[in-house]
């Protein structure tokens, strides 16, 4: 299979907001293993508890360490084990920390593969991950929240979510329990295919409270960079008020125009449009029309299939959930150059797996 050629980018920043006195707020985005993997995270630490600004640096440097130490593992059991070690080291970390007995945080990581054009992500808590392409907006990820959940099936507006007096009630977070290597239904983990001229927004929950999914279209859609849209969204929020700690970080995958078909396609498709001799013989150009129309009509259905899943190739979500349970600082990554061999993904491709359990025991408030 041919090589297809993606231009990529990263920035992220994080804001204190104008309310809060510190930031409790961290995230990644940044090259692992090569220039062809990319890892970014929107990582919060739970407001109105002792030591949520420490369990959010720890999630971050475990997750970074055990990234680095374990690629030979495949992309979502190194992600979920790198969340698990970060989940078991806050509890550790925790007995330093007497007065912190709840000290945890929620987070949003996504792991870019560019050699094999998919993105992995482990997600728990609150914080959101989006792709943005086409002009639609599309979250990948859900909230482990009753008012998450019913604005997702629709019980809810997003206005009414975003004002809900318990929107930011959780049910799960990282650190709230031990965890075993087998504990594979506590943190949700996808795996969606990366599709053409894509952005990925990962955020926490001071920007969604505050900024609505229209709003968030409106400055991704614009021909800015992505540091300005950063920019952009966060003052966005602090314009709306600012009550909590603000990270945003933004993957901007960009494709040629051959989009996700192969290259050898176009390439002798356009072999045949220069050679092609209509004046020769009607009969010769007609057939020579007849098989452009079907490479050209195979190359469309192909790059469709590619733009129109909306489901992941891997989860392990059953996605009917069950309605009773339930300062700033910045870092950017250049422009560069990526090379990948994508396989053509189609919906019957996905595995479903079991079923999120959602706890009812402990429920922790992000304020």
């Amino acid at each position: 299979m041919s090589k297809i050629r993606f231009d990529g980018c990263c920035y992220g920043e994080t804001n204190q907001g104008k309310v809060r006195t510190n930031n409790e707020d961290t995230y990644i985005c940044q090259f692992i293993w090569d220039d062809s993997h990319i890892v970014c995270a929107a990582i919060d630490g739970l407001g109105g508890y002792e030591g949520g600004e420490i369990a959010a640096e720890i999630a971050r440097s475990i997750i970074i360490k055990h990234l680095e130490e374990f690629r030979a593992k495949g992309i979502t059991e190194i992600l979920k084990d790198a969340v698990i070690e970060a989940n078991n080291e806050i509890i550790r970390q925790r007995k330093a920390y007497p007065k912190s007995t709840q000290m945890g945080c929620v987070a949003s990581i996504g792991l870019i593969d560019l050699e094999n054009g998919v993105i992995a992500i482990a997600h728990v808590g609150d914080s959101r991950i989006y792709r943005y392409t086409d002009g639609e907006l599309k979250k990948l990820t859900h909230d482990h929240s009753l008012v998450g959940y019913r604005e997702e099936i629709g019980e809810m507006s997003e206005g009414d979510a975003m004002r809900h007096p318990q929107r930011n009630v959780i049910d799960k977070f990282i650190g709230e329990q031990y965890l075993s290597l087998d504990s594979s239904n506590y943190i949700e983990i996808s795996v969606w295919p990366i599709i053409r001229d894509t952005q990925y927004l990962f955020c926490s929950d001071g920007l969604t409270d505050l900024v609505t999914s229209q709003q968030i279209i409106d400055i991704l859609s614009l021909n800015s960079s992505i540091e300005d849209k950063v920019k952009m969204l966060i003052a966005s929020a602090n314009d709306a008020g600012g009550r909590d700690n603000i990270t945003v970080v933004i993957a901007n995958l960009r494709t040629n125009a051959r989009g996700n078909a192969h290259v050898e396609d176009f390439e002798y498709s356009n072999k045949i449009t220069k050679n092609k001799k209509f004046n020769i013989c009607p009969i010769l150009s007609g057939i020579c029309g007849f098989i452009i129309g079907i490479v050209i009509s195979q190359m469309y259905n192909m790059y469709k299939a590619d733009c129109k899943l909306e489901h992941p190739i891997h989860s392990n979500i059953d996605m009917q959930l069950d309605n009773s349970e339930f300062g700033s600082h910045s870092t950017a990554i250049d422009d560069s150059t990526f090379l990948f061999t994508p396989e053509l993904i189609k919906n019957d491709h996905r595995i479903a797996v079991d079923s999120l359990s959602h706890k009812k025991e402990s429920v922790a408030t992000q304020e």
